[in-house]
């Protein structure tokens, strides 16, 4: 259980992440999105640091 919550804990945030990333593309398109400019760029760099910072924990704990 623990190996699933460590997995989901690092696959999540980048997942959020993609989709912040490509809500971004599509606002630069001008397409239509489903978030706003501001949302986006939060959602996509913070996203991506928890998803970074979970990784290099289970490194940390590697070792």
């Amino acid at each position: 259980m623990k190996k699933l919550y460590r997995v989901l804990m690092i696959v999540l945030p980048i997942f959020v992440g993609s989709a912040s990333l490509v809500n971004l593309i599509f606002y630069l398109s001008n397409q239509k999105t489903f978030m706003s400019l501001i949302f986006s760029i939060i959602f996509f760099f913070l996203a991506y640091a928890v998803g970074i910072k979970n990784i290099l924990d289970i490194f940390k704990e590697m070792d």
